[in-house]
């Protein structure tokens, strides 16, 4: 993670942030604690647990860092926990939207949870713009998704992300090096929830 975009990106979390499958949490010194209150992972695999245990101790998160073991769409879960409609400042999203099963239901439990003003970050791979790299990924995808535990190669991640809502700031970059002709372009950057000043601006 450290000679990729990802420590730029996690400097911009801040407040209640809600992550998405931390997986083993190999990122997690990557955390500016000085400006987090509460992080929250929903991580439904218990076969991460006990990396994850063992990183939230070795970078000392204990007193604010929780596991949630649910889908990141488990609205009713979510909400138990806090996590309620506009309750969360930062989004954060490692790899993730290739492998949840429902990216647009995770999207729009994402987008709900965030405050107005809110941040969604990510860093992600998805569907390449060049057409032989995407039949690639098509004629390749149903072999990766079974080998790598359910990720997809097929996944138009920015589609997804940007029809969760109404977003006031975009930022997005991609790997100039190997985007579109590698079969898993990253893309990464962060979008900022629409207030409702910012609603009533775009209409006019």
């Amino acid at each position: 993670m450290d000679d990729t975009p990802v420590p730029d990106l996690m400097l911009h979390c801040w407040g209640t942030v809600l992550q998405l499958h931390p997986r083993a949490g190999f990122e997690f010194h990557l955390f500016d604690t000085s400006r987090i209150t509460r992080i929250v992972g929903v991580e439904p695999m218990w076969r991460f647990a006990h990396d994850l245990g063992r990183h939230i101790d070795q970078y000392q998160l204990g007193d604010i860092y929780q596991v949630l073991p649910t889908s990141c769409d488990d609205l009713d879960y979510l909400e138990s926990a806090g996590l309620g409609p506009d309750s969360v400042d930062t989004v954060l999203s490692i790899h993730c939207l290739c492998s949840v099963p429902d990216p647009e239901a995770t999207m729009r439990a994402m987008y709900r949870v965030l405050k107005p003003g809110g941040k969604f970050i990510f860093w992600e791979h998805h569907r390449s713009s060049d057409l032989v790299t995407e039949l690639v990924q098509d004629l390749w995808n149903p072999i990766w998704t079974r080998v790598s535990g359910g990720c997809s190669l097929t996944t138009d991640v920015m589609a997804v992300v940007l029809a969760a809502g109404d977003w006031a700031n975009v930022v997005i970059e991609n790997d100039k090096k190997t985007f579109p002709f590698s079969v898993r372009p990253m893309t990464w950057g962060f979008l900022v929830k629409a207030r409702e000043r910012d609603r009533r601006q775009s209409r006019r």
